[in-house]
């Protein structure tokens, strides 16, 4: 068990640096009604599909083999794919990121009102289908499954593995709950505001990630990197 959680560590550390799902998290307790209900939710769905993924690589696969053939189909779209979705996000981006901010006055964006009123069922829904989708994320989770796969534990020892390292990926998306929860009295003014300014700026925020994002995509579909 020492030699397991020795190799497990760094996959962990890395896998656990999750930047763009904890803006997710962050959003989700900023701009919604039930902030700490969705955003536990969406970090319930982020851990079933890990643990709906483990159970299925550690007791029905059987060998170590599909873990490599399922990180090949997982981490990589075809280069056109990616250069179509790519221009798709590129495009959504120029249009949001030339929009003009808000006055003060207006009404919030859609997508914002959207979002205040969803439900926790759907951010469990997001949570699970951002883990599911294709991403650099299923590197480090199968590379650790193969570990404790590979590691010679009883069934009940390498679920009781699945589970403690599932759960450490999620520390990254559970901190800002961990602190709003405590630092609530505090954080509620701030949150305010910030939930004004994505009022006025949010079409441009989001514009300027998709725009990133799409770039990102079109050159790595053009191998430029």
């Amino acid at each position: 068990m020492a030699t397991l959680l020795a190799q497990l560590v760094p996959l962990a550390l890395a896998g656990s640096f999750l930047p763009t799902w904890t803006t997710h998290v962050i959003l989700l307790i900023v701009t919604t009604d039930r902030p700490l209900a969705n955003s536990l939710s969406f970090v319930l769905g982020n851990f079933t599909y890990r643990m709906l993924l483990g159970v299925a690589v550690l007791f029905f696969l059987g060998s170590s083999e599909p873990l490599r053939r399922a990180v090949d189909r997982t981490t990589q779209l075809p280069p056109a794919m990616r250069e179509m979705a790519g221009f798709t996000l590129v495009l959504a981006g120029v249009l949001l990121f030339a929009t003009r901010p808000r006055a003060a006055q207006d009404a919030p964006p859609r997508w914002l009102r959207a979002v205040e009123s969803i439900p926790p069922w759907l951010s469990f829904t997001w949570g699970f289908l951002a883990v599911a989708a294709p991403g650099f994320q299923y590197i480090y989770f199968l590379g650790g499954v193969g570990l404790i796969y590979k590691s010679g534990l009883s069934p009940l020892g390498q679920l009781l593995a699945l589970v403690g390292f599932s759960a450490f990926l999620e520390l990254m998306l559970l901190t800002p709950i961990a602190l709003y929860a405590v630092f609530r009295s505090r954080a509620d003014p701030m949150l305010g505001s910030f939930k004004e300014w994505l009022a006025r700026w949010g079409n441009v925020l989001i514009g300027g990630i998709l725009l990133f994002f799409g770039t990102l995509m079109v050159l790595q579909g053009t191998g430029v990197l």
